[in-house]
């Protein structure tokens, strides 16, 4: 292999590892971010600069012409508008960038027009080792015009890389600074080495240099999740892994059966095989599965999270249920310590409702303050504290910082539901101290909105399985909760008890004080059992005076005691200004297999109970 193949064939492998990245980055997100868009195009130009260059040294190893494509080198010059859009978009002057764009592309159409079909600007070069040039009468003028927009480019980037923080500026620094690099290389080998040095070196091994933002690129995609597009990295090895490995296969068993059988049986044979290891056999997810954790290496599979969130949030209905789900997928895939839900209460204070990693702190009575609600509010997007703290008003800062430092928040994501905020998430530092990057805070918003309208469709389920008086469940969520439990309880060889309460001489009150005192005394006692009650019973209003709470995992025995412990409470309690007692009768599964059964022997304990002299707990005979 001479000097000029030695040159040529690596640039084949920096083409096509940009062709990758480009279309990498437009499989990611088919043209919707201008960000991402732009990205790929500079990608897209910088391939066909290498590979025209590799050709060009190629065909010269084999003593070919190569004028034509060493004239086709100046595509490169195309990723200058690319690479000013995308810095403007970073930038938020979408405007401008457009303007760029439409300016610029035009006028390197028309150079690279001159290139490819006059001798205006490219007239050919005599030797490429050491690079001779014939200049052509614009060749100059247009090297002078393109070095000095990559002058332009070189300060952009390095305005934009000063006004990155937070999570872009831990996504975007290594990129930027790679790009920066190549920009300047590309100044001196394409432009100044040209126009004033007359070193002899050819400006279309400057393609090389693109090896400088590659790599930085590359490694901001694995480290910080650049543009997010590991997954589509992933799906697309494991396409071919598992291709490679039947491929494998079906040539193992034709060899292994053409002998015996001749061609076309071994092939029939082994695309048989071939669909019964595809169709019942487990290959195929176990390639894909050992393909996902070589490359995304246990971060979270995105699509995925999303679509198990969607389904298990529709079928939870249970308000508590769903709270601990929410909090329990954010926690465990994005490996974060603290993890708070705040939810709207009455007087439109957000109050902690439900959270992990804060009972050390004893924050569980805290409430998301003012400053980040406004913030939030006013913005509808995530609060980041690490790019607040760089705001340009200290006092501002000062007191967002500290209110988030009060609740160990790095985030405060808002959950809105037709246009208002109904809760917020917060988070607090991840395990290994990573910073929350653009992909993360997109999986949070998304797991917000959804977690926005379950809550909703979860509080309204409760407020149709409430009673309107008393707050409490009613009777016939009871008993279908009832059903649910004994035939748990039945299954698992678990016990299972049920109280039924009746207020003492309820019809007097009623017939002394008024219905709106029996109300009164109604609504008292349902807060009182409410109360009284543990974590995991369910207390209903039974119908009229009587109310039942039901207790999962409890004996007759342990049973007995919480109800006298409740009736205990509700003789303490002046009940709207008047002594009230109940009675209370125990019944559990240990007697009774079948919902009314268990109903029918607390009533009739209940019974023994006001036989006996009320205010008093009996026991199932």
């Amino acid at each position: 292999m001479n000097l000029y193949a030695a040159l040529g064939y690596p640039l084949f492998a920096v083409a096509a590892t940009e062709l990758l990245l480009g279309f990498l980055l437009l499989r990611r997100d088919p043209g919707q971010d201008p960000v991402i868009r732009s990205v790929a195009l500079i990608s897209f130009f910088s391939a066909f600069y290498a590979l025209f260059a590799g050709v060009a040294y190629v065909r010269a190893s084999l003593g070919l012409s190569y004028d034509l494509f060493l004239s086709g080198c100046w595509i490169g010059w195309f990723a200058i508008p690319a690479t000013l859009q995308f810095l403007y978009y970073m930038k938020g002057s979408k405007r401008f960038a457009g303007l760029v764009g439409w300016g610029l592309y035009p006028v390197w159409l028309g150079i690279y027009g001159l290139c490819l079909f006059t001798d205006q600007i490219e007239a050919g070069a005599v030797s490429l080792i050491p690079f001779v040039d014939r200049v052509g009468l614009y060749e100059n003028p247009a090297r002078l015009f393109g070095g000095l927009l990559l002058l332009w480019c070189v300060f952009e980037m390095w305005q934009v890389r000063r006004r990155l923080f937070g999570t872009r500026r831990a996504q975007f620094s290594y990129f930027l600074a790679g790009l920066l690099l190549y920009a300047v290389a590309a100044v001196v080998g394409a432009n100044i080495l040209q126009l004033f040095g007359g070193f002899g070196f050819d400006p279309a091994l400057a393609s090389y240099f693109s090896i400088l933002w590659i790599g930085p690129t590359f490694y901001a995609i694995n480290r910080f999740r650049l543009f997010d597009i590991k997954l589509v990295i992933s799906n697309a090895v494991a396409a071919v892994s598992i291709f490679a490995v039947l491929g494998a296969i079906h040539i193992g068993v034709f060899r292994l059966f053409r002998p015996a059988v001749g061609s076309t049986p071994a092939v029939l044979i082994s695309l048989l095989l071939l669909g019964l290891l595809i169709f019942a056999t487990p290959l195929s997810a176990w390639v894909d599965r050992v393909v996902r954790r070589l490359i995304l290496r246990g971060k979270y599979d995105y699509q995925q999270v999303l679509r198990d969130s969607t389904q298990a949030m529709i079928s939870i209905l249970n308000l508590d249920e769903l709270l601990e789900y929410i909090v329990t997928v954010i926690r465990k895939n994005l490996k974060v310590e603290r993890v708070c839900l705040f939810t709207r209460g009455d007087s439109n204070i957000y109050c902690l409702r439900h959270g992990v990693g804060v009972a050390d702190d004893g924050v569980q009575d805290f409430t998301l303050q003012d400053g980040a609600i406004n913030w939030v509010k006013k913005t509808g997007h995530t609060l980041i504290r690490e790019e607040q703290e760089r705001t340009r008003n200290p006092d501002k800062k000062r007191s967002l910082s500290q209110e988030l430092n009060s609740i160990g928040a790095d985030l405060v994501i808002p959950m809105f539901y037709k246009g208002r905020m109904k809760g917020a998430l917060t988070l607090g530092h991840r395990h290994n101290r990573q910073p929350y990057v653009r992909s993360d805070i997109e999986l949070l918003e998304a797991l917000a909105a959804q977690a926005a309208v379950a809550l909703e469709n979860a509080r309204l389920y409760e407020q149709a399985s409430r009673d309107g008086l008393t707050g409490l469940y009613h009777h016939a969520y009871f008993k279908v909760r009832l059903r649910e439990e004994v035939e748990r309880a039945t299954r698992y060889g678990h016990p299972l008890s049920l109280l039924m309460i009746d207020i003492d001489g309820f019809k007097s009150i009623n017939d002394q004080h008024g219905h709106p005192a029996g109300d009164q005394v109604l609504k008292q006692i349902a807060l009182v059992l409410q109360e009284g009650a543990r974590l995991g019973d369910l207390v209903a209003r039974y119908g009229g005076d009587e109310f039942a709470v039901l207790l999962p995992e409890t004996d007759s025995q342990t049973a007995s005691d919480v109800a006298d412990r409740l009736r205990a409470q509700v003789e303490k309690d002046k009940t709207a200004g008047q002594q009230v007692t109940i009675s209370v009768g125990v019944a559990s599964t240990k007697t009774a297999s079948e919902s009314l059964e268990l109903v029918a022997q607390a009533d009739e304990a209940l019974y023994q109970a006001k036989s006996q002299g009320k205010n008093r707990v009996a026991l199932t005979a």
